[in-house]
């Protein structure tokens, strides 16, 4: 049975089948959940507990989505599991349930809500650091420009000289 879930303001942002599987409203497969932790579909990583069965949390403990039948609250006190879970077959796409009542909550949760959105907290993934060798041969960085190529590296060294002698 999907369940639908909302944000902080009580819009629809996806459905939960309790223990099972976290949809999006395009009913796009974003997680799975094991021993009540999310985990991304596509490299089994750990996305953040799921508290109650319909509680989404991110990964302090703070609540994202939750389903309008209970009344959406954080909990710090899980283990943060180690490693990645066992990865699961893909689900079969179900179809769009009806469009949900609003749900009455109105109090925001003791300790406040997340600042990551529902969209957030399904694609958090670590940053990506670049090594100085990712950056090829014709390539420089330049920290206040971004990176450039040779070309634009040079037209830029002109603004600049122009500038100066102005």
């Amino acid at each position: 049975m999907l369940c639908p879930l909302h944000n902080k303001d009580s819009q629809l942002v996806g459905w939960i089948s309790p223990t099972e599987n976290i949809f999006d409203t395009n009913m796009v497969w974003v997680a799975f959940i094991q021993n009540g932790h999310a985990w991304a579909p596509d490299d089994s990583t750990w996305i953040g507990p799921v508290y109650k069965e319909l509680i989404c949390l991110d990964q302090s403990g703070k609540p994202i989505a939750w389903h309008g039948s209970i009344r959406p609250e954080g909990n710090t006190l899980f283990v943060k599991p180690t490693g990645i879970a066992a990865r699961l077959a893909r689900p079969v796409r179900p179809c769009t349930p009806e469009r949900p009542v609003i749900p009455p909550w109105s109090i925001p949760p003791l300790g406040g809500w997340s600042e990551v959105s529902f969209v957030e907290w399904f694609e958090h993934r670590p940053p990506k650091i670049r090594k100085i060798t990712d950056i090829g041969p014709t390539q420089h960085e330049d920290t206040s420009r971004g990176l450039q190529n040779e070309d634009t590296s040079k037209a830029i060294q002109n603004e600049d000289t122009n500038k100066s002698t102005k």
